[in-house]
């Protein structure tokens, strides 16, 4: 989880060239395990990190797949966490969605 969240946490332009974003890819891999894991623990490291306002830029992506991942780890934080709900609610922009 760590190397995941601190994928998120960079800046777009510290991050090497790939064939796919190395933050798309975080997301992806995040949502993977966030659907297959009860672990509370998971849910605190995204939202203590503050890593959500950086997953919720993601919403404005391209891939489909990357918003639907998004989607699914901003679901199970807010039902397992309500405190990243005002940070969704102000941070969000659901017009893409």
């Amino acid at each position: 989880m760590e190397p995941l969240v601190a994928v998120l946490k960079r800046k777009e332009g510290d991050m090497v060239k790939m064939c796919m974003k190395p933050r798309t890819a975080a997301v992806l891999l995040l949502g993977q395990i966030m659907v297959g894991t009860s672990e509370e623990g998971a849910v605190e490291a995204i939202v203590k990190g503050d890593v959500v306002a950086a997953i919720v830029g993601s919403l404005e992506s391209e891939l489909t797949e990357e918003r639907v991942s998004v989607f699914g780890i901003l679901l199970k934080c807010m039902r397992e966490d309500g405190t990243c709900r005002n940070t969704i609610a102000d941070k969000a922009e659901l017009a893409p969605v």
